[in-house]
C-alpha cells in the first residue's frame, strides 16, 4: 500500500472507514456510497443524539448517559460526528449567555445548557470534546473513549 507498482491501483471495502488505521486512510481516497436519504437520516441521528447527550449532560443520570454511550460502540464515525454537534450545542450557549447567533437552530437545547451551565463550564466542555475528537483521529481505543467521555464530560459540568 505505500509505494505500489506503477499503474496498480488497490481498492479497500469496510462498512466504517473509521475502523481501518489512520496511515492507510490518509494513502487513500475515500469514496461513500450513502446514498442522499441515508446522509438525511444520519443526520437527524447525530442531531438527536447530541441533543439527548447535552440533556444528560444538565441531568443527574450518570448511569442514562454511559448507558447511551454504547449506540457508538461500533461506530467512530458517529461518534466523531456527534461529538461535533455538541460542540456546536455548546457554543450556541456560551451565544445564549452573551447574546450572539447559534447555529444549531437548537434553541430549546442551547437555552437549557446556558441556564444549567456556566460559562467556564461551556468551555471546558468545548475543549474537551475537542480533545475527545482529536483521540478519535489518533486511533484511540473506542471502549476507552467512550469511558472517557462519559467521565471527562461529565466533570466539566460540575467544574
Amino acid at each position: 500500500l505505500e509505494e505500489p507498482p506503477k499503474g496498480v491501483r488497490f481498492i479497500l471495502c469496510c462498512d466504517n472507514s473509521a475502523s481501518m488505521l489512520e496511515t492507510i486512510r490518509s494513502r487513500a481516497t475515500v469514496y461513500s456510497l450513502i446514498n442522499e436519504n441515508q446522509s438525511d437520516e444520519i443526520d437527524e441521528q447525530v442531531q438527536s443524539l447530541a441533543v439527548g447527550f447535552t440533556d444528560l449532560l444538565v441531568g443527574s443520570n450518570e448511569y442514562e448517559f454511559m448507558s447511551r454511550s454504547m449506540v457508538f460502540d461500533k461506530d467512530k464515525e458517529l461518534f466523531k460526528k456527534v461529538l461535533g454537534k455538541m460542540q456546536i450545542l455548546f457554543r450556541d450557549a456560551l451565544a445564549v449567555k452573551n447574546g450572539a447567533q447559534m447555529l444549531s437552530g437548537e434553541k430549546d437545547c442551547a437555552y437549557k445548557l446556558a441556564s444549567s451551565l456556566s460559562t467556564n463550564n461551556l468551555l471546558n466542555l468545548i475543549g474537551k470534546v475537542d480533545e475527545l475528537a482529536d483521540s478519535i483521529n489518533k486511533n484511540a481505543n473506542l471502549n476507552l473513549l467512550l469511558t472517557r467521555f462519559s467521565s471527562v464530560l461529565r466533570q466539566a459540568t460540575r467544574g
